[in-house]
């Protein structure tokens, strides 16, 4: 709990390093440093539960013996996985058509594939608005 707490405050402190550093590049290192440092806390999250385990309960899943939990706990936490990885791919190629229908209005040439992809998943406006909000702030941060 308390290494979890540790790892709030190290996300919390890259969040305030980010807002308080103007320029961007030098923001992204500072930030990439400190998150560095952050990462030696994961590994001890993970062992505490085989370190003191006196306090905490034991691993519920393991992919050397047999899991702990329920089996219905167990096939909604797997159902909750796979709906997640799908519903991410459906945005990433949302996102992608949104691109490309961007790319087709301001003229660039675009595949024959990636036109009738997006063709067949309809209308994309909100991605498509987002996108361009996207770029615009790209183009000022470049500037």
């Amino acid at each position: 709990m308390t290494s979890e707490l540790i790892l709030l405050f190290l996300y919390l402190g890259v969040i305030a390093l980010r807002n308080a550093i103007d320029d961007p590049r030098r923001a992204d290192r500072a930030c990439g440093v400190l998150a560095l440092t952050g990462v030696v806390n994961i590994p001890i999250i993970y062992f505490s539960v085989h370190w003191w385990n006196t306090l905490h309960q034991g691993s519920s899943v393991s992919l050397t013996k047999a899991p702990a939990m329920a089996a219905i706990m167990l096939t909604g936490m797997l159902r909750h996985v796979v709906r997640r990885m799908v519903l991410r791919h459906r945005r990433r190629r949302s996102r992608a058509c949104a691109r490309s229908s961007l790319e087709r209005e301001r003229g660039a040439r675009v595949g024959r594939r990636a036109a009738r992809k997006c063709a067949a998943q309809g209308s994309h406006e909100r991605l498509l608005r987002d996108e361009r909000l996207r770029l615009l702030r790209l183009e000022r941060v470049r500037r």
